[in-house]
């Protein structure tokens, strides 16, 4: 395998509407900064760039990396994938939610360790919930099925699982996902307590 092979690509996802949060999930404060920002600290030990996928390009500047719109807006995380992989610079996507506030550092290892064998198109997280395809490190193999699945007028981001060759890492504790605002609360609340 070619040190190539092994860069990394860090995709932030933020391009989603945020309708049911009610205001863009990638902005709430936490720590006295954006979320988005607590987010690409905990992404950058493990990947060789952090990409923000959004087609808002002006709304994350303040980041100062590189924004990777959607070629056809409003087409879902499968388009966002798909996009990345077209500007990513390295062979293997490492890709995360702008909504999820902590990322064990194991389990981001464990995502990579399973994706550097080149058999494995793509390796992701099955909590007790069901599988996370937006927190998962795809390798360049799996680009193909991302877009037959696209011009199959699928969107969600599981549409190309079924053509690929994943690894699920049992992971029973799963991260927090920031989606509505009871989300949020309890998600400060739970921060609150653990901190006493």
């Amino acid at each position: 395998m070619t040190s190539q092979d092994r860069a990394v690509s860090g995709v932030i996802l933020a391009g989603g509407s945020s309708r049911r949060m009610g205001r863009e999930k990638g902005l709430i404060p936490m720590d006295g900064e954006p979320l988005i920002s607590l987010v690409v600290r905990q992404l950058r030990p493990h990947v060789d760039e952090v990409l923000i996928s959004t087609d808002e390009l002006a709304r994350y500047a303040f980041l100062k990396l590189p924004v990777v719109p959607d070629r056809e807006p409003d087409q879902g995380p499968l388009c966002a994938l798909a996009s990345s992989f077209e500007r990513a610079a390295y062979s293997r996507l490492l890709v995360v939610s702008c909504d999820v506030p902590e990322l064990p550092p194991t389990l981001l290892e464990a995502l990579l360790a399973a994706t550097n064998d080149p058999k494995t198109d793509a390796a992701l997280i099955r909590t007790p919930d069901g599988r996370q395809p937006l927190l998962a490190c795809y390798r360049r193999s799996a680009q193909q099925a991302i877009e037959a699945a696209l011009g199959a007028g699928k969107r969600r981001a599981d549409a190309a699982l079924d053509a690929l060759c994943v690894e699920e890492i049992p992971w029973v504790d799963p991260p927090w996902n920031l989606n509505t605002p009871e989300d949020l609360e309890a998600y400060l609340a739970h921060r609150l307590a653990t901190s006493r």
